[in-house]
C-alpha cells in the first residue's frame, strides 16, 4: 500500500511539471484559445467557444475558396 501511494503522488507531481502554464498557452503561436467569463458556466463555455470559433473561421473559409478554384481550373482546361 505504501508503494502505491508514493507511486501516485510521484504521477501526480509529474504531471504538475509537464502541464502548460496559461502564459504559455496564450502566448504560443502553436495553439488557438478561446476565453469565456461569465457568472454560469454555461454561458462561459459558450462565450469562450465563440471565441475559439471566431480565430479558426478565417482558415476554413480561405481552404475553401483555394480547393473551389483549383477544380475550376481544372475543369476549364479539359475543355479546351
Amino acid at each position: 500500500m505504501k508503494r502505491f501511494l508514493i507511486l501516485i503522488s510521484l504521477l501526480m507531481v509529474v504531471s504538475r511539471l509537464l502541464a502548460m502554464t496559461e502564459s504559455e498557452l496564450t502566448g504560443s503561436e502553436d495553439y488557438i484559445w478561446g476565453r469565456g467569463e461569465a457568472e454560469d458556466y454555461e454561458v462561459a463555455e459558450q462565450t469562450a467557444l465563440r471565441n475559439l470559433s471566431e480565430q479558426i473561421s478565417v482558415v476554413v473559409e480561405s481552404s475553401f475558396w483555394r480547393q473551389w478554384e483549383e477544380i475550376n481550373k481544372t475543369n476549364m482546361a479539359g475543355k479546351v
